[in-house]
């Protein structure tokens, strides 16, 4: 079961979405692994003439790995921004993880903490 939502006025933008899912296998009727109960999303943005900034969250809950481990849930906040230094070239840059969260997706494999990207684009 999905709900998700989404709001806009002027130059705001506010989404967001929750999933509660009982993932099986099919043959044994079993809980699927590293399938989180409930995931969930949040973002908002905001825009200013061409440029924009963006906060978004995203959470998974605890689940269970092979070998019976128990993967923790967690919650990870990221921000972005645009700016469009001409109508060609626009320069974005990115932080996920910003509470530099340690967490693993699967037993044993730590994912990534805080990075930060730089992107400039140029437009034909």
């Amino acid at each position: 079961v999905s709900a998700d939502a989404r709001w806009g006025i002027e130059r705001w933008q506010v989404e967001g979405g929750v999933t509660h899912q009982d993932a099986r296998y099919a043959e044994t009727d079993t809980r699927l692994l590293r399938r989180a109960r409930v995931t969930s999303s949040a973002r908002i943005s905001r825009r200013f003439g061409e440029h924009s900034v963006d906060l978004s969250w995203r959470s998974d809950d605890a689940r269970r790995d092979f070998g019976g481990v128990r993967l923790a849930g967690y919650g990870i906040a990221s921000s972005s921004g645009r700016f469009a230094l001409t109508d060609e070239l626009a320069l974005t840059a990115r932080v996920d993880s910003v509470t530099d969260k340690q967490f693993e997706t699967a037993a044993g494999f730590n994912q990534l903490g805080r990075t930060t990207t730089v992107q400039l684009r140029y437009t034909f």
